[in-house]
């Protein structure tokens, strides 16, 4: 049963805390230890991250924050990764369809990140070995600024 957090109750929050589907959306977490936590099918939208600690966290991945303010995640769900950015909740393939349409190349480096990072493959098993020696060829041959 996902869990949902009361608006303006102070919790703690230990590490390595199973967080599965739970509901943290617009959450203040700012400060919080998720060292360890599981994120698997979170509800994220809108929550304070900013100065928790995250590491070791399991089924998320941060994409940073781009120049319009907007913190890119990416959560774990049983179909694929769910990509938030703002008001956009996105499939892995939905997300590059929109951001290719609206030639938005910063937000499309940043998919591209997700895709090239390790924990996605674990967790979806699409990654073989010659596979990954291809993209690493690929990242490594392009430009940089």
């Amino acid at each position: 049963m996902p869990i949902s957090l009361i608006h303006n109750v102070e919790v703690t929050i230990e590490p390595n805390v199973n967080l599965h589907g739970a509901n943290l959306s617009r959450a203040d977490l700012s400060w919080a230890n998720l060292s360890g936590a599981n994120l698997h099918e979170a509800n994220l939208h809108g929550v304070n991250l900013s100065g928790a600690d995250l590491s070791r966290i399991q089924n998320y991945v941060d994409l940073g924050i781009d120049n319009r303010g907007y913190h890119f995640r990416a959560i774990a769900f049983a179909h694929g990764w769910q990509i938030t950015a703002g008001c956009r909740n996105f499939t892995i393939d939905k997300a590059i369809a929109h951001w290719t349409t609206a030639d938005n190349k910063d937000a499309l480096a940043r998919i591209a990140i997700l895709q090239a990072h390790p924990i996605v493959y674990k967790l979806s098993g699409s990654l073989t070995a010659s596979k990954m020696m291809k993209r690493q060829a690929r990242i490594s041959s392009l430009p940089m600024e």
